[in-house]
């Protein structure tokens, strides 16, 4: 769906302000002030959801932004760390827009094991938001 919430494109907004005297008499323009979106997308938080069947997972990220369809459905943007050895493979990001109270991306994963506690999910920083503001690497990495 897009919308207010859900936009496909970035666009900077100009303002012209005037101006008004207590007479209601209008003054000159102002210089024109572009604003542009200059803020990186974070990663607020992770959750694993329970197997959709035997040693496959969905991974839920929230992000503070809308991010570029490519690049957030690209599954070789996501990657596991601190695995104990358990394999975790990628085989679907699906980016699923505005959700209630962030932009949501739903990863499949599949696994050789169960799960550990603490793998480490990280977003490349080619993940983007719409105004093509990589991600913030300091917000960019959840532990599970």
């Amino acid at each position: 769906a897009t919308g207010l919430r859900d936009p496909l494109s970035a666009a900077p907004v100009q303002y012209v302000v005037h101006g008004v005297s207590k007479d209601l008499v209008r003054g000159p323009a102002s210089n024109s002030v572009t604003v542009s979106d200059a803020v990186n997308p974070r990663l607020i938080v992770g959750t694993r959801g329970a197997a959709i069947v035997v040693n496959q997972y969905p991974f839920t990220l929230q992000f503070t932004e809308p991010l570029n369809k490519g690049a957030a459905e690209g599954i070789a943007n996501y990657t596991f760390s601190n695995t104990g050895g358990v394999v975790y493979t990628i085989v679907r990001a699906d980016y699923l827009g505005w959700q209630g109270a962030s932009y949501v991306v739903r990863l499949t994963v599949n696994t050789s094991a169960a799960p550990i506690a603490g793998a480490i999910l990280t977003v490349a920083n080619n993940v983007t938001d719409i105004a093509g503001n990589n991600i913030d690497s300091a917000a960019n990495s959840q532990a599970f």
